[in-house]
C-alpha cells in the first residue's frame, strides 16, 4: 500500500503545483488589471506592483516547497519498487534548492524596478538606468534558480516516464514526455528573448514573435502533458501490480 500511496503523492504534488500556479497567475493578472483600471499615478502604481510581487513570490515559494516535499516522500516510497525511482526525490531536492535563488532574484528585480525611477517633484517620476550591480545580481540569481528548478522538474518527469514504461502505462509515459518537451521549448524560448533584449540595438521583431509563439506552444504542451500525466498516475495507483506491493 505504501507504493500505491507513493504514486498518489507524486500525483498530488504535480496537481498542487498546477492548480496553485494557475490560480496564482490568474490572481496576479486580475490584480494588475484592477490597479491599472483605476488609472493611478505612476508612483502609486509602482508601490502597489512591487508590494504584490513580494506577496506572490512568497506564495509561489510555498507552493514549490509543498510540491517538492510531497514528491520527495512519494519517490522515496516508490524506491521500494526499484532504486532508480529514488532519482525523483533528488529532483524534488533540486526544486527546494531553487527557492532561495529565485526569491533573491525576484527581490533584486523589484529593487531594479524601484531604482529605475526617482521622484524629484511630488507626482513626477524620472526614469533612470538601474545600477549595474543590481541588474547583474537579479539576472544571475534568477537564471541560477530557473536552471536548478528546471533540472529538478526534468528529473522528476524522467522518473515518471520510467515508471510508466516499467509498468506499461502509456498515459504516464506520454504525459511525462510531453511535459518535458514543453518545458524545454518554453524555457529555451524565454532565454532566447532575454538574450535578444539584453543585446545592444533594437531587438528584431520576427525572431521575437517566433519565440513568443514557441513559448505559447511549449506552455500548452506542458499543460496537456501534465493533465495526461495526472490521469495516468491515478490509473497506475489503482493497478493490481502497484497495489499489491
Amino acid at each position: 500500500m505504501s507504493v500505491a500511496s507513493g504514486v498518489l503523492m507524486v500525483r498530488n504534488a504535480v496537481l498542487i503545483y498546477l492548480v496553485g500556479t494557475v490560480v496564482l497567475v490568474a490572481l496576479f493578472i486580475g490584480y494588475l488589471v484592477s490597479i491599472t483600471a483605476s488609472q493611478p499615478q505612476l508612483q502609486y502604481y509602482l508601490n502597489r506592483l512591487t508590494s504584490s510581487l513580494y506577496a506572490f513570490t512568497a506564495a509561489n515559494a510555498v507552493i514549490i516547497a509543498v510540491t517538492a516535499s510531497l514528491e520527495y516522500v512519494g519517490f522515496r516510497r516508490l524506491a521500494n519498487l526499484r532504486d532508480i525511482y529514488m532519482l525523483g526525490s533528488y529532483g524534488a531536492i533540486l526544486q527546494l534548492l531553487s527557492i532561495p535563488f529565485s526569491v533573491v532574484g525576484i527581490v533584486y528585480e523589484v529593487r531594479e524596478l524601484e531604482s529605475s525611477y526617482t521622484s524629484g517633484v511630488p507626482g513626477f517620476m524620472v526614469m533612470q538606468t538601474p545600477a549595474p550591480l543590481v541588474r547583474a545580481s537579479a539576472l544571475a540569481f534568477s537564471v541560477i534558480g530557473s536552471v536548478i528548478n528546471l533540472a529538478g522538474w526534468l528529473l522528476v518527469f524522467a522518473v515518471t516516464y520510467k515508471l510508466g514504461s516499467d509498468y506499461g502505462n502509456g498515459l504516464v509515459k506520454a504525459g511525462s514526455l510531453a511535459t518535458m518537451v514543453g518545458l524545454i521549448l518554453a524555457v529555451a524560448s524565454v532565454s532566447y528573448i532575454f538574450v535578444i533584449y539584453g543585446s545592444p540595438g533594437s531587438p528584431p521583431v520576427t525572431p521575437v514573435l517566433l519565440a513568443a509563439g514557441v513559448i505559447i506552444l511549449g506552455g500548452l504542451l506542458t499543460l496537456i502533458g501534465i493533465v495526461v500525466l495526472l490521469v495516468g498516475l491515478t490509473n497506475l495507483a489503482k493497478a493490481p501490480l502497484i497495489k499489491g506491493e
